[in-house]
């Protein structure tokens, strides 16, 4: 029986969290949808016009368009990496305006990305000033 260490799991972790964010943010579906578990839960702060939480594939996609279409000009700042058991932390940045009134805003993001024999289980993102955000769309 091959049995992966905790060290093997926890980098096997973040390159399946690396896989899923640069060919995410390049369209290729076909890549990324191996590595979302069924039961995925996607946890968004309910703070946010876009929170709450979504499942599985559909709600991968639905959240990232639900994303899409909240904000424009999205630049995502260097991002930082650790992990912790099975969870993988992700710790970034994002610069970009509310689509409905092109007003500007700058933030800092944390993900806890929760992975399961390969597969991502749970994302919990952390939004630092959602008040903020949703005051700027005016929501």
């Amino acid at each position: 029986m091959n049995t992966l260490s905790v060290a093997d799991v926890a980098t096997k972790n973040l390159e399946v969290v690396k896989i899923m964010l640069e060919n995410g943010h390049a369209g290729r579906w076909d890549i990324v949808k191996p590595y979302v578990a069924d039961e995925l839960v996607l946890r968004v702060p309910p703070g946010l016009p876009f929170g709450g939480d979504y499942h599985g594939w559909q709600g991968y996609m639905d959240i990232l368009k639900a994303i899409g279409t909240f904000f424009t000009d999205i630049k995502a700042g260097p991002r930082e990496f650790a992990t912790v058991g099975q969870k993988v932390i992700v710790v970034g940045s994002l610069s970009c305006r509310i689509a409905k009134n092109g007003k500007p805003i700058s933030f800092p993001l944390t993900d806890i990305w929760k992975l399961q024999d390969g597969k991502v289980v749970e994302i919990v993102a952390f939004y630092y000033d959602t008040k903020a955000i949703a005051d700027l769309a005016g929501a």
